[in-house]
């Protein structure tokens, strides 16, 4: 299978958008992508470098390289492996990832995994759901944002893109407080919502919804400031 036809199926699996993809990479990675970049990367017009390869790797949560790919993609350009045949590239695979395991080896700082509470009920950025606190599953992250996150949530809905995709996992941290212009988990009338905190209203980051009116007896309740 061809690396584009393996990025664009991992993308689609984890239920990210091109966009949210080009973020991800432009604050982590050595310059500013585009979505652009990223569909000519999933159709095979140009090709990721391997820094970047590997943090589309880490997006993706793919573990082992070398069995997801199934060969040396991010070699293969080079001209020292280009000459390589099928085992000899294998070969290289196989090093590859034990060197990846090693910070010695690895420009790139390999970052320590954390396991965190990921709630399953989805909060949603379109029209709430409750969170449940006790219906949760245990996640495995390298993200250093989750560090400092209490919980990790599950995004529904398109109302908060460009910033959070339909199906972005985003890490909480607890608080009850929030600053107009922040970003957080709300309960509004027993709602769960992911929203940016107005003055008098909760507001998306998909302009085609309205801002939510916060009347006088509503129940509004801060669970979390989102982080990152």
């Amino acid at each position: 299978m061809e690396l584009s036809t393996h990025l664009s199926r991992l993308r689609k699996l984890r239920r990210l958008t091109q966009s949210s993809v080009a973020e991800f990479l432009s604050k982590r990675g050595p310059k500013t992508y585009t979505f652009k970049t990223v569909s000519q990367w999933e159709t095979g017009v140009s090709e990721p470098s391997v820094e970047v390869f590997l943090l589309l790797c880490q997006l993706y949560e793919v573990r082992d390289i070398q069995t997801e790919f199934g060969m040396t993609v991010i070699y293969r350009s080079a001209p020292q492996v280009r000459s390589l045949n099928s085992l000899g590239n294998e070969r290289v695979g196989e090093y590859k990832n034990l060197l990846l395991r090693d910070p010695q080896f690895c420009d790139i700082p390999i970052e320590k995994s954390r396991v965190i509470r990921l709630y399953d009920l989805p909060v949603s950025a379109g029209h709430g759901v409750f969170l449940d606190g006790s219906d949760y599953e245990e996640y495995e992250t390298s993200e250093k944002i989750a560090e400092d996150a209490d919980f990790a949530v599950r995004i529904q809905g398109d109302s908060m893109t460009p910033r959070f995709a339909d199906g972005q996992v985003i890490f909480i941290e607890k608080t009850e407080t929030l600053e107009p212009g922040e970003i957080g988990i709300f309960t509004l009338n027993g709602e769960a919502l992911c929203k940016k905190l107005g003055r008098g209203e909760l507001i998306s980051l998909n302009s085609r919804y309205s801002p939510i009116d916060i009347g006088e007896y509503d129940s509004l309740f801060a669970l979390g400031r989102v982080l990152g």
